[in-house]
């Protein structure tokens, strides 16, 4: 009887353990793995949303075949989106909060020298 307690004592403060450096640690160890992948796809992303707003503007004003090739092509480099999504998410899934990506995100724009105002003026919503 006293073995099975001590065994059951024994895993329980395993998982606890487990848990305590899942909770404190995880952020730190996603930041570790995958933050340069994050700042990088996200730059990307950017990029790609940028280039499908210019396209998709361009198509507005003249809708020749080159047009709406560049817009298809654009269409295409929004994958990198997906895969910026996908990290962002794991991310979360590490423990990491919304915070503390937002961070992530902010050392990005730094590290590349983003032009803040360029960036927020893409991602505003625009009413006609």
């Amino acid at each position: 009887m006293k073995s099975k307690l001590a065994v059951l004592n024994t895993l329980t403060a395993l998982v606890v353990l487990a848990g305590a450096v899942f909770h404190f640690g995880g952020p730190a160890f996603a930041k570790m793995i995958w933050g340069e992948e994050f700042k990088s796809l996200m730059y990307e992303c950017d990029h790609a949303m940028k280039e499908h707003y210019i396209a998709k503007r361009r198509v507005e004003i003249d809708v020749s075949d080159i047009a709406l090739k560049n817009l298809d092509s654009t269409r295409l480099g929004l994958m990198v989106c997906h895969d910026y999504d996908k990290v962002n998410k794991r991310l979360e899934l590490m423990g990491m909060s919304r915070e503390q990506i937002s961070d992530l995100g902010l050392e990005a724009i730094e590290e590349r020298n983003y032009d803040l105002s360029k960036f927020v003026e893409t991602h505003e919503f625009r009413y006609k």
